[in-house]
């Protein structure tokens, strides 16, 4: 299982986060209680810390990070979850995933649609190792005009953001979108396989501005990238979270950015997933 999957226990559906796991466990967070969405990462480990307290693991990560052992929960593919609901999608929806389905890729369905066939977006997942192609059909159909904004500035408080931060980070964007006016979008490429953590990731300190110099990956989950800090000093800059995908060469970031060393990267590196990013700019 990986990012988008899903566990069930009960009312609660817990998220899979990330490509890197245990051997008898998987990262994840509680997205929702019945149908109410757990948004922000204090409201996560709040919760967590009153209510799930035991599953929480510090081995693998150098921090607090909930788990879910493997044979506690029924599991929820988002591969299967696009099958069982392929049919419930509306005819907009049909025609959007329609460009994706092809045999060089699998298509998944995670969010709210998902679980609950319900929300006027709609959140793909499309396993493939070749991504640049799903980046092609993007930017083909925005040149036709298909593609075009929709993304609300209400969830930048949601994504632990400045509302100018927010902004930079929406423009020109096509992993999220809205498609022919009517269908707000969002798509996650994953082209790597499932890791299992064998030693920890070491956290060393706070490092307060990177400039990004080099996009390696920047469409994929996760996102990679190569930045310097203002010492001239080169790390890797990585995220899980989508609002981080697509930064170009020359994006300067400032705030409190988490440095560590990550054996699985093998560097030392600027982990976005949990730094408080005040500012986001291009130098």
């Amino acid at each position: 299982m990986i990012e988008g999957d899903f566990f069930r226990i009960g009312k609660i559906f817990w998220l899979v986060k990330g490509l890197l796991h245990g051997k008898d466990w998987h990262v994840v967070i509680p997205r929702y209680i019945g149908s109410i969405k757990i948004k922000s990462l204090k409201d996560i480990m709040g919760f967590m810390h009153n209510n799930y307290w035991f599953m929480l693991n510090y081995d693998c990560f150098g921090r607090a990070v909930p788990v879910m052992k493997n044979n506690l929960a029924k599991p929820l593919l988002a591969k299967d979850l696009f099958t069982n609901n392929y049919g419930k999608l509306n005819s907009t929806e049909k025609e959007f995933v329609s460009f994706f389905i092809n045999e060089k890729v699998e298509l998944g369905l995670t969010g709210s649609k998902s679980i609950f066939h319900e929300g006027k977006d709609i959140d793909i997942i499309i396993y493939t190792k070749k991504p640049s192609e799903v980046i092609e059909i993007l930017e083909t159909l925005k040149k036709r005009g298909e593609l075009k904004g929709g993304i609300s500035m209400d969830n930048y408080g949601d994504r632990g953001l400045s509302e100018k931060a927010y902004a930079y980070l929406l423009k020109d964007r096509l992993l999220e979108g809205r498609y022919k006016g009517k269908l707000d979008y969002s798509i996650r490429i994953i082209s790597d396989d499932e890791k299992v953590c064998t030693e920890p990731i070491i956290t060393i300190g706070i490092i307060k501005e990177i400039k990004i110099i080099e996009a390696i990956s920047p469409y994929t989950t996760p996102s990679i990238y190569y930045g310097v800090n203002d010492k001239g000093e080169k790390l890797k800059v990585y995220s899980h979270r989508i609002t981080f995908n697509e930064l170009k060469e020359g994006t300067q970031i400032k705030g409190m950015l988490i440095h560590e060393f990550n054996p699985y990267l093998q560097d030392f590196c600027i982990n976005l997933d949990i730094s408080k990013v005040e500012d986001i700019n291009m130098i």
